[in-house]
């Protein structure tokens, strides 16, 4: 049995490969000025957003996960678009994030339908994000495209979670701060409230490595 793919917007796959794959796309809620925008990975209203907001500071706007019900909703009409198929649903990091844990309860939500109880609905999280999240996605694809199942897909992938290293490179040291600290990563991800008032008087930008669940700043 084939499945289907789901993964979230911190996943860098460009819109072209989640058609070619039909790969369904768990937003990321952007709130800033009193509006509100969803990242489903459009890359023009993704550089939309950014060129028209790049001034400022990662304190002048938040971020939030999908709520459960949106995020049921995604999940069900995947469902309905391939009912026979199983689903494996792939997130960024846990502590950058609730999509994992809302996720987990749309899934609880959905197999407590009579109509539904018997899906396969496997839920996966990746430890890191961005380009190391989307190693997993097409990995995951590759898999499927060679008639391997959800099941075996999901248990190949996730022995990669240890070995997957992400390396992002930030604006700037303090916008890397700001954005560790207010997404929850654990501690300040290493970047210290001294190291960003130090590294930004010189125009140092360090180099963010995301694995395993945490974020560090390399020195």
């Amino acid at each position: 049995m084939s499945f289907t793919l789901i993964v979230d917007s911190n996943c860098d796959l460009s819109q072209a490969m989640l058609k070619q794959y039909d790969i369904g796309v768990i937003p990321t809620q952007y709130f800033i000025k009193g509006a509100q925008f969803q990242e489903f990975r459009n890359t023009d209203e993704i550089s939309d957003f950014y060129q028209s907001n790049k001034k400022l500071s990662a304190k002048n706007y938040s971020a939030d996960s999908s709520s459960v019900n949106t995020i049921k909703n995604i999940i069900l009409e995947k469902i309905e678009q391939n009912p026979e198929n199983d689903i494996l649903i792939q997130t960024v990091m846990r502590t950058r994030s609730q999509t994992y844990e809302n996720t987990n309860l749309a899934i609880a939500e959905i197999l407590a339908i009579d109509k539904y109880r018997k899906m396969h609905i496997k839920l996966m999280n990746t430890g890191t994000a961005y380009a190391g999240q989307a190693l997993f996605a097409c990995h995951s694809i590759a898999l499927r495209n060679n008639g391997i199942n959800m099941t075996e897909t999901r248990r190949r992938v996730e022995a990669m979670v240890d070995h997957m290293q992400s390396f992002v490179l930030p604006p700037n040291i303090k916008y890397a701060r700001e954005q560790v600290v207010s997404k929850g990563v654990t501690a300040d991800g290493g970047v210290s409230w001294l190291t960003a008032q130090v590294g930004s008087a010189l125009s140092v930008v360090p180099i963010v490595l995301l694995r395993q669940n945490a974020s560090t700043a390399l020195s």
